[in-house]
């Protein structure tokens, strides 16, 4: 499988499995190019199509780094039945955003926030506990909608 290794201005470079490296211009893609996602490639040189692999991602362990990545943008598959949890976490933000003066709670609103994108772009399981614990400790509203939304738990 091919994977975007670095983006310049106008020149998208992928890696491919034989650790060869391609160089395209941003006009061939039909999506936004982010490193480190997935590609596949038909054809070569200024006639090549690249289309987005059509992998869901697996639930692993975050590093520190995926955290933000997602926040900032990185596209996911969505998960059916997730507007529930989309709105949960607009609520987790807003509540996030009125407490912003209350600096103990902060130190788990922001985590469960985090969390909640997470679930909702179904990287991270959408848990009983999540949902519980969003409950208590966050948002009534947005607990609620994470209880009676979809789960995924593993």
């Amino acid at each position: 499988m091919a994977k975007i290794i670095k983006i310049e201005e106008d020149k998208i470079f992928i890696g491919l499995d034989d650790q060869s490296i391609m160089e395209f211009k941003r006009h061939q893609f039909s999506f936004v190019p982010i490193v480190g996602e997935e590609v596949e490639i038909y054809g070569e040189g200024e006639g090549a199509v690249i289309t987005l692999s059509e992998k869901k991602p697996v639930y692993t362990e975050p590093e520190d780094e995926e955290i933000f990545s997602d926040i900032l943008g990185v596209n996911y598959p969505d998960q059916e039945g997730d507007t529930m949890l989309l709105i949960a976490f607009i609520f987790n933000i807003l509540t996030t955003i009125g407490c912003a003066w209350l600096l103990i709670p902060l130190a788990w609103m922001i985590p469960m926030t985090i969390t909640s994108w997470r679930a909702y772009k179904g990287v991270r399981p959408n848990t009983t506990a999540l949902g519980v614990c969003t409950l208590l400790f966050v948002n009534i509203i947005s607990g609620i909608l994470m209880l009676v939304g979809p789960k995924n738990e593993k």
